[in-house]
């Protein structure tokens, strides 16, 4: 906040506080820090301390949180108001010894009708400071870093007593410390630390439903959401050796309104709780109450951003080693699996956005989610499809992808039989292979001549060597070994309905991926097949 801001608010309650001595009387009440797993014997606040630099005469009042440890923390405070009058509660059912009766200070700020308190007191929300480091770096201690007036919990009293160089007693004003000035823990001359500037705040708090309307890319920040049940969230993970910006850091008193009292009693209770990402759900067992599910909303998002778990996109169908040919078409399927909260809960996402490396071969129908291969291909091509998903709670983009060999040939089932193009020479498809992954195509014509001579495997290699690299490429490999032979046959010939033998030896060609590339002759057991078919 800016000085001159500040003095003008010592002006003001100046007065405020020579009336209080005449008339009235003024208690601050001590405040806590509480810390989640406090029950369980272990890093009991895990590095966080709440500061409460408090000076009465000024009004000034710097409520923030600082992480001394060495792991990055999910902090919030909650600040509840107590008034009393002539010793009568300004709101019903409050009491000052029951502070869980005190009311919750919330946003947006209420009527005056609904939130009484603002007709005598009124906060000033946000703004930085230069602070000092804590000196107290047990993470099993309780206690807060309270300076000037104000009071912790646990010593009945401030705990910040460093002194600066005049040898004035830390006062709790707003700009008591010097940015880079080392100063020295009073409980130990050996040990310094130097004042620093608080994490500057992007905006000033806000209440839960502004979080709620903002767009997605300013949800997480440096600065504070006050939701309806008074528990105020920083709206980021609170690195090691930071300091939060101020939550409160000003009380504006209503002169004129406080003389309706002959005495009168305004406090502030503070509870501050820290937990790590990991533990991230610890704030549903807090003893001072769970987080509201918009707060839950805010905190998973937190804990998405910094978790180890991973979203992916599934294909729903077998993508590798996918081909298609001329004007043929592949469905695309797959989800997005996504984790919503600490505890591993994950939800899933149609909403899948495709895209092809080249449209031009093969394009993508994302209202029909289908990939659908050019009509006029003539060569084999390879294109990348990729799928695109957004995770809606941290609109994270993933993707997946995978390939589609795009051929110039389309053969199927119901091409049988029919003669084909391939490469500028014609060829029949002759049938599928026994295991359905790959199709025979024989040639129509005679192969040449030097191909009937004995040395039939070396013609047949020669062959294939002859033919163009488009053509390679669609030629699958094939096992290197068979097991030759017409088999265990009584007959072995012609009959009614064409070639056919009895009980052929298994010696079908098949792909295999180890194997070589080459033109083969066809076996028994694939002439009785081709015949049959």
């Amino acid at each position: 906040m800016e000085k001159s801001k500040k003095n003008r608010g010592i002006m003001i309650t100046g007065i405020i506080a020579a009336m209080m001595l005449i008339s009235g009387t003024f208690a601050w009440t001590a405040f806590s820090q509480r810390a989640l797993n406090e029950n369980e014997g272990k890093n009991a606040n895990m590095g966080g301390r709440i500061h409460d630099d408090y000076h009465k005469k000024s009004g000034n009042k710097d409520i923030y949180a600082e992480n001394f440890g060495k792991k990055d923390l999910l902090v919030r405070i909650k600040l509840s108001e107590y008034f009393e009058g002539n010793g009568e509660p300004l709101v019903g059912k409050t009491s000052k010894d029951d502070r869980a009766s005190w009311i919750p200070y919330s946003l947006p700020v209420k009527e005056l009708a609904d939130d009484p308190y603002r007709a005598y007191v009124n906060w000033e929300l946000g703004g930085d400071k230069v602070f000092l480091p804590t000196f107290n770096m047990d993470n099993q201690s309780l206690e807060t870093d309270a300076a000037g007036d104000a009071i912790d919990f646990i010593v009945n009293g401030p705990t910040n007593l460093v002194l600066n160089e005049k040898g004035q007693l830390n006062d709790g004003t707003q700009d008591f410390f010097i940015e880079g000035e080392a100063y020295t823990n009073p409980d130990d001359s050996n040990s310094t630390q130097t004042a620093k500037k608080t994490l500057p705040g992007t905006q000033k708090p806000i209440s839960m439903d502004d979080w709620l309307n903002l767009d997605e890319a300013g949800k997480i920040g440096n600065y504070w959401v006050i939701d309806t049940d008074g528990w105020a969230y920083w709206a980021q993970l609170l690195e090691p050796e930071e300091s939060t910006s101020l939550l409160l850091n000003q009380l504006n008193y209503e002169e004129e309104a406080l003389y309706d009292f002959d005495s009168w009693y305004y406090g502030i209770d503070v509870i501050g709780e820290f937990t790590t990402v990991e533990d991230a759900d610890k704030f549903k067992d807090s003893d001072h109450g769970p987080a509201s599910s918009d707060a839950q909303s805010l905190i998973n998002r937190l804990w998405l951003m910094n978790s180890d778990f991973v979203d992916s996109i599934e294909f729903m169908d077998k993508v590798d080693g996918r081909k298609l040919g001329p004007s043929e078409t592949l469905e695309l399927k797959a989800r997005l699996q996504y984790f919503t909260d600490p505890s591993g809960t994950t939800a899933y996402s149609n909403d899948i956005k495709w895209s092809s490396s080249n449209p031009k071969i093969a394009s993508i129908d994302n209202e029909k989610q289908l990939l659908v291969a050019n009509e006029n291909i003539d060569k084999v091509e390879e294109v990348t499809v990729t799928a695109t998903a957004v995770n809606p709670l941290t609109k994270k983009e993933i993707t997946n992808d995978f390939i589609v060999t795009i051929k110039p040939v389309n053969l199927n089932k119901e091409t049988i039989g029919a003669e084909f193009d391939f490469f500028g020479e014609k060829y029949i498809h002759l049938q599928e292979t026994e295991n359905n992954d790959g199709h025979l195509i024989v040639r129509k014509y005679l192969l040449p001549d030097k191909a009937t001579t004995s040395k039939l495997d070396e013609a047949l290699k020669n062959y294939y060597d002859s033919l163009t690299d488009h053509a390679k490429e669609m030629v699958e490999p094939i096992q290197t070994k068979f097991e030759l032979g017409k088999g265990d046959s009584k007959y072995f010939g012609l009959d009614d309905i064409g070639f056919a033998v009895e009980k052929p030896n298994d010696d079908y060609a098949r792909v295999d991926f180890n194997g070589t590339k080459k033109a083969f002759v066809l076996s028994l057991a694939e002439m009785g097949k081709s015949c049959r078919n």
